[in-house]
């Protein structure tokens, strides 16, 4: 077909201009949800859809009703993906792309009779001029991405249909059509699970009691405590992901597992801690200025995990510094003895060759 020609050599010609483009609203949508702070709970992938896919689309009649006369028609060439770990967070991510990008069309493909199992939200959008620079806007305000959004089960769902190429209920064999529909059903309860957790979770930090009481310390309390203690409009942080459940675990090695006695902690060594910090932070502040992190309103950012382990090594660092080393880098006792020791007899031979 000459029309397949055509679109070829025009692919062929903007591929390198449709990869920029591609770039370009994907660097945009990750800062949009670093903003949002909707990072840590999705992923963006993106690809250019390459032209053997084109051509089997268009032999296939996949584009319907109008078969593509050029390659600005092929809407799907360029293609995002946002994969969500939690359902009810799809909304907002809607919001968002509605808000940030010129919508040409939404569509909503879910379960049907025909198609069962695949749900997902599908986009066609081009960039606002409000959104970028001039000549990137200059450079892309013709071309169109497609940004799908679903959350991780949905997309297991598509992974392993697309892999089985069961895309509609006429492609199953009716003997298989049982345990698809028990998957779909099950992926569906997968998602409905994880929100009511989460659900669940922030209903508990917020209503849990976190006095000086003797429940067991966990990373909901321990987190609700630490948010308390050290405010981030103060410019504590917590650098790490994992940082609540490193702290944990330190906590329970000097036997602290309790809200009572970590409360206890923090009244005898969190100032002290606090005071260490801000004499650190004095002494770079005259050696390497620039090295101080500062947070978005200019303020110096201190290391909520820092913090938590200078007090562990004021209240138990003090009679042995080498135990406390050991237990809290998980390293065998007796290791830095055994260290210095070696040292020591090394100093003495090298002594004795000398003399």
């Amino acid at each position: 077909m000459l029309f397949i020609e055509d679109i070829k050599s025009e692919y062929e010609n903007k591929s390198c201009l449709y990869g920029e483009f591609l770039e370009e609203v994907t660097n945009q949508l990750k800062d949009i949800l670093c903003r949002n702070e909707m990072q840590k709970i999705s992923e963006i992938t993106s690809r250019i859809k390459d032209f053997a896919s084109i051509t089997h689309n268009i032999n296939n009649y996949k584009y319907k009703p109008t078969i593509p006369a050029k390659l600005c028609d092929i809407t799907d060439l360029a293609g995002i993906r946002i994969t969500l770990l939690f359902k009810r967070n799809i909304e907002a991510i809607c919001k968002l792309i509605e808000t940030y990008y010129e919508v040409k069309r939404k569509k909503y493909i879910f379960q049907s009779e025909q198609q069962f199992g695949y749900e997902s939200l599908h986009y066609e959008v081009k960039i606002k001029r409000e959104c970028c620079t001039f000549d990137k806007y200059d450079k892309f305000n013709n071309l169109i991405v497609e940004i799908q959004v679903r959350t991780l089960a949905q997309h297991l769902w598509a992974a392993a249909s697309h892999y089985l190429n069961y895309k509609e209920r006429k492609d199953v064999a009716l003997p298989f059509q049982r345990p698809m529909g028990r998957i779909s059903a099950l992926l569906d309860m997968v998602d409905d699970e994880y929100d009511r957790l989460l659900n669940l979770k922030e209903k508990y930090q917020k209503e849990i009691e976190i006095s000086d009481s003797k429940e067991m310390l966990n990373v909901d309390l321990l987190k609700r405590i630490l948010d308390e203690e050290f405010p981030a409009d103060k410019g504590f942080r917590l650098g790490n992901p994992d940082d609540p459940n490193v702290i944990l675990e330190n906590l329970f090695l000097f036997n602290i597992s309790t809200v009572k006695e970590f409360r206890a902690l923090l009244n005898k060594q969190k100032t002290n801690a606090l005071k260490y910090q801000e004499s650190g932070f004095r002494m770079m502040r005259m050696i390497e200025p620039r090295k101080i992190e500062l947070d978005a309103k200019g303020l110096i950012t201190f290391s909520i995990y820092g913090i938590i382990e200078k007090m562990l090594a004021l209240e138990f660092g003090k009679e042995n510094g080498f135990d406390f080393f050991e237990k809290i880098n998980r390293i065998p006792a007796g290791t830095m003895e055994k260290l210095i020791s070696s040292m020591e007899i090394k100093e003495q031979e090298d002594k004795n060759d000398k003399g």
